[in-house]
Formats: structure tokens, sequence, C-alpha cells
């Protein structure tokens, strides 16, 4: 049996060289799998952010066809119509802030404005329409406010601008919208 000792060492080699081979084999298949997994999550980032500009542009679309409906009823002295709307669209522009690039804080301070515009309006509105029947509302004022929110609703995927806030373009942050009639 003195010939078959070689075999031993000679398995043994082979198996040492096995083990290394497999390890390497072991640490490669596993660097590929971070780096799979790091794929993975890159993509998911990806597309993530991609569903989220979708969602944000189809929240302006809808906010600018809410103004736009708004302009009409005003126009038309639907006011009951327009009274149901305001909230939904305050509703909409905040959804939109949410939206908004924290490192955009600009376009954040003019959609908060265009919250409180609205709120304003609306609250115009209410008191017009509860103060009399005799009470008018300043149509083109209000549809002039609504065309300031609007613009700064299309120019929130512009470059970053300074907007008039409701004080610095009426001089007054709360502005009359109304005159009787007498």
């Amino acid at each position: 049996m003195p010939g078959f000792s070689w075999w031993g060492s000679a398995a043994s080699v082979v198996g040492v060289l096995v083990s290394f081979f497999g390890l390497a084999w072991a640490i490669r298949t596993t660097g590929n799998a971070q780096t799979a997994a790091e794929a993975a999550e890159v993509a998911a980032i990806e597309a993530r952010s991609e569903i989220t500009e979708v969602l944000y542009f189809r929240e302006l679309e809808q906010a600018i066809g809410i103004i736009e409906r708004l302009k009409g009823w005003h126009r038309a002295s639907k006011w009951d119509l327009a009274i149901e709307q305001y909230p939904v669209l305050r509703a909409e522009l905040a959804s939109i802030n949410e939206h908004v690039p924290k490192t955009n804080s600009l376009h954040g301070v003019a959609l908060s404005s265009a919250i409180s515009q609205v709120r304003i309006i609306e609250d115009l509105v209410e008191e017009a329409l509860a103060e009399s029947a005799t009470a008018t509302i300043e149509i083109a004022t209000l549809n002039s406010q609504l065309n300031m929110i609007q613009t700064r609703l299309q120019t929130t995927t512009a470059e970053p601008t300074e907007y008039p806030l409701p004080e610095e373009a009426y001089g007054h942050d709360r502005p009359d919208l109304r005159y009787s009639q007498g």
C-alpha cells in the first residue's frame, strides 16, 4: 500500500484547491448579488421617481382644469358650483405641494400662497353671498387671482422665480372683491 500514499496527499491538495475556487466563486456570486440588489434598489428609486412625476403632472393638469372651470362659473355667476370646487382646488394644490422637490422652496412657498389665496377667494364669495342678495362679486379680480395661481402652476416645472404673494400683488393681503349695488 505504499504506492497509494501519494493519492491521499494529492486528494488533499485537490480538495484545498477546489475549496479555494469554490470560495472565490461564492465571493464573486455574493458580490454579483449585492450589485444586483443595488441595481434593483436604484431601479426602484427611479421607478418611484417616474411615477411621482407622472402623478405630479396629472395633479397639475387637474388643478388647472379646476381653475378654468371656476373662472367660467364666476363669469356665469354659478356661485353654488364655485363654492363646491374651492376646497377641491385647495386639496389639489396641497397634494401638488407635497410632490414639489424639497430643494425647490420657492415653488413650495408659491403653492402655499396659492392655497391661501383660494381660501381668501372662497371666504369672500361666501361672505358676499351671505350678506345680501344685492351684493355683487368683482368677477374680474377673482379671475385675476385665479390667473396668477394658474401661472404659478404652469411655471412650477420651470426655473425657480420669485412669485408675487397676494399682499405684494394687491397691496394688501385681502382685497375687497365685492361692491354693493344700490
